[in-house]
């Protein structure tokens, strides 16, 4: 299974990422602030963006997306 996450720089994302299983494949998006990135394929793009994000997840194919960014403060 291919999965697509949002926000996995994050709280939740991270605690996700240290549990997924490792026959999972998982690729993840990467809003412009983000500095670091987990060992892992990613794309940046800013998912306020439309049509940048489609075309994200389209590249990506993934089976599902987890989708955990928010906006904070």
């Amino acid at each position: 299974m291919r999965v697509l996450v949002t926000g996995a720089t994050g709280r939740v994302g991270s605690v996700l990422l240290d549990r997924i299983p490792g026959d999972m494949e998982v690729e993840i998006l990467l809003g412009p602030g983000d500095l670091r990135a987990p060992p892992l394929p990613w794309y940046r793009v800013d998912i306020a963006e439309r049509d940048r994000t489609i075309m994200a997840v389209t590249c990506a194919h993934p089976d599902a997306v987890v989708h955990l960014a928010a906006m904070t403060d």
